[in-house]
């Protein structure tokens, strides 16, 4: 005879597990970091260039108290080497000649480096790519913020210091959000912030296609960063803007393939639509873009032929790597049929973002870019598989974001 009982066979119910409070103060420290490199020059017109140095050597300062502090696991062997060659490079140059110019580059790189490996030993990659959309949604909507306040209440061009400038006067924000011309945002340059904008709108889209909370509200942001993009009226943003396009139409294209001679079908068809594109590109826009100069000018300048050879060694060895983490597909034993993660995009979008914006925007690549490169490039090398592996896991239930039963 059965035996009936009130008492459930289920497992009791259990709040949801939430984040430390710990890992919210960490992660809001990324948060700043990132956004403030993201929006240096902000900086730099808002305190001075002085001023802005202490903020840096301070914040670097605070993240190695913090990394001796919480000790994130990190293995020294799977470092970008060639990248720490080239900054340690930069620094060579210091001790015979130790001009303005060198010293400022130098200790950007060296504090974009520093910071960089700290947030790729102590977050996920989830927790990566929401801390730096966390902090493009700060620099969208400060710059939005600042231009309407600028052309709302101040009237006339802001120079930097919060001094009133005149019409043909280098500004901060000319003010013209409602008359017409380019917007600076809150960097004071507008290819600085169409870069910025085209970031934005990947890693924003990235999410997006990651199923991440709030979805209606990344839509927003999205269509928010696409209107400064318009309204930045770089160019050198929307030739970079249809190169990642073209990029993430290849990879996903290539996530197709069943077999490697797919692969090479689609590796030639997009070479040549690359030099087409690069040579209808060069035709229209060449001579201006001959004209400014660009990231390889800079380090020539500052750093000499090596500094040139060890940046592009640098280059090569993250695109190469983002390349392959961007189309492969996961897999770590004979289960070959793992879904594709949409965060695995990013690293190659930024890849071709940062290759097409370096030839005429040298405080992209050198600034917040090269800390991005670096994030990006540590964590591929520690994990490269996105949620997979011992230092994956164990972060992710230590913050709570994989059930019980896989703890």
């Amino acid at each position: 005879m059965a035996i009936t009982t009130k008492h459930p066979v289920s497992a009791p119910p259990e709040a949801p597990p939430r984040e430390t409070t710990g890992h919210l103060l960490l992660r809001g420290w990324c948060t700043f970091v990132v956004s403030s490199s993201l929006a240096g020059t902000a900086w730099v017109n808002a305190v001075g260039a002085m001023g802005a140095a202490v903020l840096v050597v301070a914040a670097t300062l605070a993240t190695v108290v913090l990394w001796v502090t919480v000790r994130p696991a990190l293995q020294w062997r799977r470092l970008p080497w060639v990248g720490l060659a080239f900054v340690v490079w930069s620094a060579l140059p210091l001790i015979w000649n130790p001009s303005p110019g060198g010293v400022a580059i130098s200790g950007l790189l060296i504090s974009a480096t520093v910071q960089a490996g700290f947030i790729a030993a102590a977050l996920t990659w989830r927790d990566i790519i929401r801390t730096i959309s966390s902090a493009l949604k700060w620099v969208v909507g400060l710059s939005l913020l600042f231009e309407v306040v600028v052309a709302v209440f101040v009237h006339d061009p802001l120079l930097p210091g919060f001094v009133r400038g005149t019409e043909g006067q280098t500004s901060w924000s000319a003010g013209n959000l409602f008359e017409g011309g380019p917007l600076h945002g809150l960097v004071g340059d507008a290819g600085i912030l169409g870069a910025l904008m085209v970031l934005a709108i990947i890693v924003f889209s990235i999410r997006f296609a990651a199923r991440a909370p709030r979805r209606t509200m990344l839509v927003v942001w999205i269509a928010l960063a696409l209107f400064l993009l318009v309204r930045s009226e770089s160019v050198v943003s929307l030739i970079a803007a249809a190169g990642v396009t073209l990029v993430l139409t290849t990879v996903l294209l290539m996530r197709t393939a069943r077999h490697a001679g797919e692969r090479t079908r689609f590796y030639l068809l997009y070479a040549a639509a690359g030099v087409a594109g690069g040579t209808v590109v060069w035709a229209a826009f060449g001579p201006s873009l001959i004209r400014s100069q660009g990231t390889w000018e800079e380090v020539f300048a500052h750093l000499g032929v090596v500094g040139v050879i060890l940046l592009a060694m640098a280059m090569l060895a993250f695109v190469w790597r983002a390349w392959f983490f961007a189309v492969d597909r996961p897999r770590y034993d004979l289960r070959d049929d793992r879904p594709y993660s949409p965060l695995a995009l990013l690293p190659t979008l930024l890849a071709a973002l940062l290759l097409v914006e370096g030839v005429a925007e040298p405080g992209i690549l050198l600034l917040w870019g090269w800390m991005l490169l670096v994030l990006l490039g540590t964590k591929i090398k520690q994990a490269p598989l996105v949620g997979v592996g011992p230092a994956e896991q164990s972060l992710a239930m230590e913050r709570g974001e994989l059930p019980r039963s896989m703890r």
